[in-house]
């Protein structure tokens, strides 16, 4: 699993455990979309525009961290 490196390289370690449990959460939606409609496909449509926000997302930030001194930032907000 490499979902944790990136989550805890952006956000740091003190909110790994907020984010995570945010993922478990949503899991449990796609479980009751299934119960709801008796398919998969709306939770799996969802979940794949998830990952796409997310991938967009990620990007946007990693281009406005370029540069700069975001670990300097991150410590001063506690997040490192």
């Amino acid at each position: 699993m490499i979902e944790p490196l990136p989550v805890t390289n952006a956000f740091g370690v003190r909110c790994y455990g907020s984010i995570g449990g945010l993922v478990v959460m949503l899991s449990f939606g796609g479980a009751a979309l299934f119960d709801r409609t008796g398919s998969y496909r709306l939770a799996f449509v969802l979940d794949a525009a998830g990952f796409a926000a997310a991938g967009v997302l990620f990007a946007l930030m990693a281009a406005s961290m370029r540069g700069r001194g975001y670990r300097v930032a991150a410590a001063r907000a506690g997040m490192r």
